[in-house]
């Protein structure tokens, strides 16, 4: 790191503003950049048909459970790429997954589901 950069730093650690153009050009034109990666913000929607929950879901990969009889002890729920969701009705499940299928990510999936008739509500972070 240029040292007039670790300067800058340590005036912004120690909540000291900087004004004006004090720095060196050098410190300005340095490629070196420290970025933490961007952390995709999570989202979770709750699914209604009819005034009824009948999905809950997030834009995380995981599981998607179902609301069917209890599998065996060892079975675990299929794992989805874009999608971790909890089905909350079963009569609504199967309509749901056919959306999911055609679906090619979370919010080509949600405009899939207001399309046919589901009231999608996006719960604050």
């Amino acid at each position: 790191m240029h040292p007039c950069c670790n300067t800058l730093r340590v005036l912004l650690l120690s909540g000291l503003a900087v004004v004006g153009g004090g720095l060196s050009s050098a410190c300005n034109e340095s490629k070196q950049v420290e970025r933490q990666p961007a952390r995709p913000q999570v989202r979770t929607v709750e699914v209604m048909l009819e005034g009824r929950l009948v999905l809950t879901a997030r834009n995380q990969p995981g599981p998607l459970r179902s609301t069917a009889l209890p599998p065996s002890p060892d079975w675990k729920p299929p794992q989805h790429p874009f999608l971790t969701a909890q089905a909350h009705d079963a009569n609504s499940e199967s309509r749901l997954k056919n959306i999911l299928d055609q679906s090619k990510d979370f919010d080509d999936y949600l405009r899939r589901l207001s399309k046919d008739g589901f009231h999608v509500k996006e719960l604050n972070p």
